[in-house]
């Protein structure tokens, strides 16, 4: 086991590793601090852990989007937040099923890193205006179940949407959206905080390191699209 460990995080640098040790930290410190629960702990150490390997690449992030997901849908639906609920369980679990399948057929069996996928503009451009009529969509049902935080939601809905299908598809565009849609959550959290409710500073520090790791993804997608390239130019 330790030989398994050292030889799977011997392609990790300084900032990988002490990202995902520094959150870990962080996640355990504030829930001890905020009283927080069990689940919201989980749901931040796995989204954390998921993150990081996502920005490297590596399909191994699928189990821990799985926990997170299902977590993170609980703290959603005691919150009133029915837009993030819809969001986990109607969307992310179905699409991450497929997604994982997509990056196990693509992923170097020598490197255990995924092939960055490069997508055409007019595909981009459809992924987008779909979500404009589709905007009205999400609205309308989050206003039936009077979701909190309603625009707040809606922008996460499309946001997500985008991330995920991305995601599915092998595109860095995945990570500009998940940029927006762990900035517009975290925006979501800080609003119940600010108004006194501090237990739920554990699950807004999530979405806030998530953006950091979202940042140093494209950073890195980047990097590894460019040495793929390269490598296929060579071969």
């Amino acid at each position: 086991m330790k030989d398994y460990l050292k030889n799977y995080f011997r392609d990790w640098n300084t900032f990988e590793k002490l990202f995902l040790l520094i959150g870990l930290a962080l996640t355990v410190i504030s829930t001890i601090l905020c009283q927080g629960d069990l689940i919201q702990l989980i749901y931040s150490s796995a989204f954390l852990t998921c993150a990081i390997l996502f920005s490297k690449g590596k399909v191994e992030l699928y189990i821990f989007n799985l926990i997170g997901t299902l977590c993170y849908a609980w703290i959603s639906l005691r919150q009133h937040y029915y837009g993030e609920v819809f969001i986990n369980l109607g969307l992310h679990l179905p699409i991450c099923i497929y997604g994982l399948f997509r990056w196990l057929k693509n992923t170097d069996s020598a490197s255990h890193t995924v092939t960055i996928n490069t997508l055409s503009n007019k595909m981009i451009i459809l992924a987008f205006l779909s979500q404009i009529p589709l905007a009205f969509v999400y609205y309308a049902v989050l206003k039936y179940f009077n979701t909190d935080q309603i625009y707040l939601s809606v922008m996460s809905v499309v946001f997500s949407t985008l991330a995920i299908f991305f995601q599915a598809g092998i595109s860095i565009w995945s990570l500009y959206c998940y940029t927006l849609v762990d900035t517009t959550v975290a925006s979501m959290w800080l609003l119940p905080i600010l108004k006194g409710d501090l237990s739920l500073i554990p699950v807004l520090i999530c979405p806030a390191l998530l953006v950091i790791s979202d940042l140093y993804g494209i950073y890195n997608w980047k990097r590894l699209q460019k040495q793929q390239e390269k490598e296929k130019n060579e071969g």
